[in-house]
């Protein structure tokens, strides 16, 4: 993965934005009444893990957030107008690594779901709720893993879900990429928003997610779920 040695630093929040654009794509933009960029919209999918090597520590991080690692780096802290301003969902810059690179042998969270066939086989299900209050960026999103051996050329693999506003009438919902991948290690599907306190992604209180693995050794679906509310998602 892409680690910037030396953290980033932009003039401006339209700057940054406009990167953020260029590089990932963007289905929507926000601007103000100047025409100023101040935010975008989209989504991505992803195939496979990435990783980063920390030779200072000695320990192999895997990228779990590619948005806010590649303007946060290591410590999660981008400079904006001078300023520093924390990347991080978790809101802590202050340990030297942030929370989106996730330590390989980290143990398992409760909104993981563990499925193991013969020989040892295991894959792992995820949801994902990631929300950083200033500057407002949202992230969220559901993946499927190998964690121990790998995938055959024949192994398939899908993920999707749907994110959620709080529940009750009116309530609103917006469906995850539906991803299927042939012969990877793991695949993902989120949704994220950037600079706007408005959007969908941003007042989501829960992330539903779910996907299924066909491979000679361990096979079958599990759905998992992620988020603020008190509202389960469904089994």
């Amino acid at each position: 993965f892409p680690l910037q040695r030396n953290r980033r630093s932009f003039g401006s929040w339209s700057e940054l934005v406009g990167e953020l654009v260029d590089t990932f794509g963007a289905a929507e933009v926000f601007t103000d009444d100047s025409g100023e960029l101040t935010g975008a919209r989209g989504s991505y999918v992803l195939h496979g893990s990435t990783y980063v090597d920390d030779r200072n520590l000695g320990v192999r991080y895997r990228v779990t957030d590619p948005l806010a690692a590649y303007f946060g780096g290591a410590d999660g802290l981008v400079e904006v107008n001078g300023e520093l301003v924390c990347l991080d969902a978790d809101g802590d810059c202050d340990g030297p690594r942030a929370s989106y690179l996730e330590p390989q042998g980290q143990p398992t969270a409760a909104t993981h779901v563990d499925l193991c066939g013969t020989s040892g086989v295991c894959v792992q299900f995820h949801s994902f709720y990631n929300k950083v209050v200033f500057p407002p960026y949202a992230r969220h999103g559901s993946n499927v893993n190998f964690t121990t051996y790998s995938a055959l050329p024949s192994t398939s693999m899908w993920t999707s879900g749907w994110i959620q506003t709080p529940s009750g009438p009116g309530f609103d919902m917006l469906l995850l990429p539906y991803e299927e991948t042939i012969g990877e290690d793991s695949v993902e599907s989120a949704r994220w928003c950037f600079g706007n306190f408005e959007c969908l992604e941003y007042q989501a209180d829960r992330v539903c997610g779910g996907g299924e693995i066909d491979d000679i050794d361990v096979e079958g679906y599990r759905t998992t779920g992620n988020g603020p509310t008190g509202w389960a998602c469904p089994g």
